[in-house]
């Protein structure tokens, strides 16, 4: 009789599922703060693809937020190529969807509520100006700090690397979230 083999498979995908997990998290807590807004009757101050906004954009954010984590980590992949690149592509992904999930959750998600249950929706529309530039900072500077001690590459070269692939998965979260 053979025994079950319990060790895990080297193809698991256990840390493609930790980041998918960092990355949900943070779009579950957005998507309810911003079915919050629409209860509330909240519309955005500027021209949106979605109407009503909020209540549309807390059903989509989950699929969208994975999306944009799915390029961004995919594209500085094939943007490192074949560097010397020290750690798996699970382990990739898994660190830059912990860097994406909290870049947007302490960029994004918290300033958003702070100052929406701070300080009222008027604070929200203006501190929505800043939460781009916040989000960025926070994603570039510790995605830039992760891929530097995984590739043998310069800085320069991982800066603009880092900045290529934000650009590119900005676009399905700007077309659809804000």
């Amino acid at each position: 009789m053979n025994k079950p083999n319990f060790e895990r498979p080297e193809e698991s995908h256990i840390g493609l599922r930790r980041g998918a997990v960092s990355v949900g998290s943070t779009a579950i807590a957005w998507s309810i703060f911003s079915f919050v807004l629409y209860m509330d009757g909240h519309t955005p101050g500027g021209p949106t693809l979605l109407d009503p906004h909020y209540k549309i954009q807390a059903m989509i954010l989950l699929p969208v937020l994975l999306v944009g984590w799915f390029l961004f980590a995919g594209v500085l992949w094939q943007l490192a190529g074949k560097r010397g690149i020290v750690t798996s592509r699970d382990g990739w992904f898994e660190g830059l969807g912990g860097i994406y999930g909290n870049g947007f959750f302490l960029g994004w998600v918290i300033p958003d509520a702070i100052a929406y249950w701070g300080f009222g929706f008027d604070a929200l529309s203006t501190i929505v100006l800043f939460l781009p530039v916040a989000t960025t900072g926070f994603v570039v500077i510790l995605s830039t700090q992760f891929i530097r001690r995984r590739v043998k590459m310069g800085l320069t070269g991982v800066v603009i690397r880092v900045l290529a692939a934000w650009c590119i998965q900005a676009v399905p979260i700007l077309a659809l979230i804000r």
